[in-house]
C-alpha cells in the first residue's frame, strides 16, 4: 500500500512540476538575480504565483506541499525562493555535476522525482525546468510534500487493525 501511494504521489508531483512551471511569469523570474531582489515586486509576484498554484495550502489535497525555485549561475545552483520563506535568496545549493539531478534538469530538460529522508523528515519531491518564451531554461522548480501526515495516518490504521484483530481473537 505504501509503495503504491508513493508512486501515485510522485506521479502527481511530476504533473504539478510541469504545470506550475508554465504559470510562472518568466520575465519577472529572470529579473531576480541578486540578494537585492529578495521580496521586491518581481519576487513577490513569483512568490504569489507559486502559493496560488498550491491554492495557498488551503485544501486537503495540497496541505503538505511546497514549491522551491533554483537558478544556475557559473555552473552552481542557487536557491532563489522557498515556499515558507525560511531561507533567504541565493544560498548556494549544489554544483552542476553531470550525474546530479540539477544537471539533468538544466542541461537535458528532464523532469525527475524521488524520495528522500533527512533530519528534517521524509519527503517525496519532483524537479523540472522552467522555460521562458524563447524556450530557454531559466530556472528549476521543485514541488514536494512531507510524508509525516501520511506516516501518522498509516500508523493509526495499523494500530486500529491490530486492535480489531486482537479483539476478534479474544472473542473467538
Amino acid at each position: 500500500f505504501t509503495e503504491r501511494y508513493q508512486t501515485d504521489t510522485l506521479n502527481k508531483i511530476a504533473q504539478m512540476v510541469q504545470t506550475f512551471s508554465k504559470v510562472l511569469d518568466t520575465e519577472k523570474l529572470e529579473r531576480i538575480n541578486s540578494l537585492d531582489d529578495f521580496m521586491n515586486d518581481d519576487y513577490l509576484s513569483i512568490r504569489d504565483q507559486a502559493h496560488s498554484a498550491l491554492n495557498y495550502n488551503r485544501d486537503k489535497w495540497n496541505e503538505g506541499y511546497y514549491v522551491a525555485l533554483y537558478k544556475v549561475r557559473d555552473d552552481q545552483v542557487y536557491s532563489i525562493m522557498y515556499y515558507n520563506d525560511q531561507v533567504g535568496q541565493y544560498p548556494f545549493v549544489d554544483y552542476m555535476d553531470k550525474g546530479s539531478y540539477f544537471y539533468q534538469i538544466y542541461n537535458e530538460g528532464k523532469t525527475l522525482t524521488d524520495k528522500i529522508s533527512s533530519f528534517e523528515g521524509d519527503y517525496l519531491y519532483g524537479m523540472g525546468p522552467v522555460y521562458n518564451k524563447e524556450g530557454k531554461i531559466v530556472a528549476i522548480i521543485e514541488v514536494g510534500t512531507d510524508m509525516y501526515g501520511f506516516m501518522e495516518e498509516n500508523l493509526k490504521l495499523v494500530k486500529s487493525l491490530f486492535i480489531e484483530t486482537l479483539t476478534m481473537l479474544v472473542i473467538l
